[in-house]
């Protein structure tokens, strides 16, 4: 990888394989830091593009299967030894915001990766015969892929692209085939074949506009790419799958999402990521060209939420390998089927778009030794040259991808200091190791806690915290410049923790002890009524200056469990609200807490609930399943290595636990402590959380901040937290080291004053 200034323009290759296009990269061209690569992406592809999901800015073409990027590089001396020539990441890039993907794979552009390698003389292999095949290496899913292709007779290899050999549903006309063959697939992404370690799992669902809970049977298989697979007749009973497989609009999108999700939590993995796992509909052959073809299984996939027009290769795979593993949904229907397997294992699959013959091949004690796509796959390459963003790629780099804004304050009057009236964005450039303000928003008094707009990022909601509190909405351009265009009543005094949905915006007013909904939209009024809903919260503790009363001090989303989460300080509880498929709230239960501990915020991790004791500056560990299941006490301990003897002013702030992933695999907590009288300045406090019983410290950061109260990751992979300091010390940004275990400052600016909330933009 490249350590000199990334070249603009770019060069790359514009190349289709099966029914995907994707920009090609050598990763020799990119900046040897991948925290960089995300803002060259994002302006090669033209996103994000909120308002019309066109990316008509760059080269991406508005749907999942035309945003995707390779990056090719050769292959190291030691996977050299074991056969392999060349190493490639795939990227998922979104469309409408900026997400950068790196979970999964895509089986289409995959059997361009070899053609692409020696066209451009990554590798070069010998030539024995017509046809060459090339093994690589995939880095999201750590798999070998063989691709076989055809080549001319020379000393140098030549793909031949323009043989008229076959055709593929999808894609007009005839070209080359390409032979895709994963070797050893199974356990992609999780490890497991059978991530849940079942071939049939069972999910309880309340779909959207459904009254009553619904059991919904799937097979969570991972191999080539991890997959859900749900069953077309289970559907049927309670959804309208058939206007939904018509292009009609219905909701059907959002139980396959909420199915999706539930389901991704069962097989250990991130159930926020888009492109992990995928999700496809399987169906028993039932017309009679179906019956003609010998298919055995109709398909219907999505990719990043959308209704496929053709099957994702890895999920047609992984449906192959599925088929073969008994008392799976796909083996349950190929059973029923009157059309037997084909040889090998193969199975006919027909999705919207034709016919794909997949399979898998096995050993004698059944495990999978390969999946493989029969007729192989045709490809093109329509563009070899260089690009560039409109934007310029420089400017990328330093500014707009690296970009987060600070809701600004100092703490509240009564603890010996005072807010600020202004949201600043600040611009991060990790190569310089610099860190400046670009542009400043007056939005009045006393703004304390902002977030995002799902999906949209340069729309934001704050509140004000004030007697009068106040809710904003502000739009910001692309340079960082915000405006407010809207505001109303927060639904009580001190609103100090908000957080959006697609249609609801949930606040906390702490002085009030109330819980509020509103009703936003993307668009223009964006607060859709002139004052919330609110709930109130009653409670009491033993602090009489902190806990006179209820204080929400964060709403918390778990999707998992269906639950709005508010940890209330002054009520030693965590109140949980069931969220409503309309977004409305109903209180289901509390989380207690030992009185004067006062919980301040919490964290979701794999089942288990962290919450942050402010008062007593203790981290509590629950076991936390789904409702009825109550809550189980697994570990209380100290927030620092050396508290200070109780009452004191040593005050627990932020907790935080960043979504393990490829760079940093390993789950981490961190969180934050004030009022340090140390020099050095406040601890962030690094936990070990991997085990059922582990909740240990590992690592304490001196931060050099005074009275550091929030704090955020950001970048790709998590890979920067940035801190403020509410009394001093500024804005730092840190690197996480040590595969998370530690962190280092890259950047800082020690003339912002007040910052005390984050988002990465």
């Amino acid at each position: 990888m490249s350590s000199s200034p990334t070249p603009n323009p770019l060069p790359a290759s514009f190349l289709r394989g099966g029914t995907s296009k994707g920009i090609f990269l050598n990763r020799k061209h990119l900046p040897e830091d991948r925290s960089l690569w995300a803002p060259i992406f994002l302006g090669i592809m033209g996103s994000p593009d909120p308002e019309h999901g066109r990316q008509l800015n760059g080269m991406g073409g508005g749907v999942s299967s035309l945003s995707k990027i390779c990056v090719v590089g050769e292959a190291t001396p030691s996977q050299k030894e074991e056969g392999i020539d060349v190493e490639y990441t795939f990227v998922q890039v979104g469309i409408r915001d900026s997400s950068i993907d790196y979970s999964g794979n895509c089986g289409n552009l995959s059997s361009m990766i070899g053609v692409f390698a020696v066209d451009q003389g990554i590798c070069a292999p010998e030539i024995r015969g017509s046809h060459l095949t090339i093994r690589s290496f995939n880095t999201n899913t750590s798999k070998l892929i063989d691709t076989t292709f055809p080549v001319a007779s020379s000393k140098k290899p030549s793909p031949l692209l323009d043989l008229h050999e076959i055709s593929i549903a999808g894609v007009p006309g005839l070209a080359s085939t390409i032979v895709l063959d994963f070797v050893d697939p199974a356990g992609a992404r999780t490890g497991k074949l059978l991530p849940t370690g079942s071939p049939l799992n069972h999910l309880q669902i309340t779909p959207s506009g459904v009254s009553s809970e619904k059991t919904v049977r799937c097979s969570c298989v991972d191999a080539t790419n991890p997959t859900v697979f749900v069953s077309y007749s289970d559907l049927s009973g309670f959804l309208p799958i058939d206007d939904y497989l018509a292009g009609k609009s219905t909701n059907v999108d959002e139980t396959l999402e909420l199915i999706r999700r539930t389901a991704a939590i069962q097989m250990g993995l991130d159930p926020s990521a888009q492109a992990q796992p995928k999700i496809a509909i399987l169906q028993a052959p039932y017309t009679d060209d179906d019956r003609k073809q010998a298919v055995n299984i109709v398909i219907h996939a999505l990719s990043m939420g959308v209704l496929h027009k053709a099957v994702p290769m890895t999920v047609g795979l992984c449906a192959g390998v599925a088929s073969n593993i008994p008392n799976t949904l796909a083996w349950e229907i190929c059973q029923e089927s009157k059309s037997g397997k084909g040889k090998a294992g193969m199975v006919r699959l027909r999705h919207r778009s034709g016919i794909v013959d997949v399979g898998a091949e096995s050993t004698a004690d059944g495990e999978v030794k390969s999946a493989k796509v029969l007729f192989g796959t045709t490809l093109n390459i329509f563009e070899r040259g260089e690009i560039s963003d409109a934007r310029s790629l420089s400017k990328i780099l330093t500014l707009e991808s690296s970009q987060f804004g600070g809701a600004s304050r100092r703490n509240r009057p009564g603890t010996n200091t005072s807010y600020t009236n202004e949201i600043s964005t600040l611009a991060f450039d990790p190569e310089a190791g610099s860190l400046n303000v670009s542009s400043s928003v007056k939005v009045g008094h006393h703004p304390s806690w902002i977030t995002f707009y799902p999906g949209d990022h340069s729309l934001i909601f704050t509140g004000l915290e004030q007697a009068d509190g106040k809710a904003l909405a502000l739009k910001f351009d692309e340079e960082g410049r915000g405006r407010i265009v809207a505001e109303a009543p927060s639904g009580g005094a001190d609103p100090c923790t908000l957080l959006a949905t697609k249609d609801k915006l949930y606040i906390g007013n702490y002085s009030a002890g109330t819980v509020s909904t509103f009703t936003i939209s993307s668009d223009a009024p964006y607060l859709l009524s002139s004052s919330p809903s609110s709930i109130q919260l009653t409670g009491k503790g033993p602090n009489a200056s902190r806990q006179e009363g209820s204080h929400p001090h964060q709403v918390f989303i778990s999707e998992e469990h269906g639950e709005l989460l508010v940890p209330d300080l002054g009520g030693d509880a965590v109140r949980r609200f069931k969220i409503g498929a309309d977004g409305a709230l109903e209180h289901r239960a509390d989380i207690q807490f030992s009185p004067g501990g006062g919980p301040r915020h919490v964290a979701l991790h794999d089942g288990f609930l962290y919450t942050l004791l402010e008062l007593s500056s203790d981290l509590v560990k629950h076991k936390f399943p789904v409702y009825p299941e109550q809550p189980t006490f697994v570990k209380s301990v100290p927030t620092m290595s050396n508290p200070f003897p109780q009452p004191n002013d040593m005050l627990a702030a932020e907790v935080l636990v960043p979504k393990p992933n490829s760079t940093y695999p390993t789950p981490y907590l961190y969180l934050s402590n004030r009022n340090d009288p140390s020099p050095e300045g406040d601890i962030i406090s690094i936990f070990a959380i991997s085990g059922p019983d582990t909740l240990e410290l590992v690592t304490e950061v001196r931060s050099g901040l005074n009275h550091l109260r929030g704090m955020v990751f950001g970048g790709v992979d998590d890979k920067w937290l940035v801190a403020g300091g509410a009394n001093g010390g500024g804005v730092k940004v840190f690197e996480r080291i040590d595969g998370g275990r530690n962190l280092k400052v890259i950047a800082e600016n020690s003339h912002v004053e007040g910052i005390t909330g984050f988002l990465w933009k």
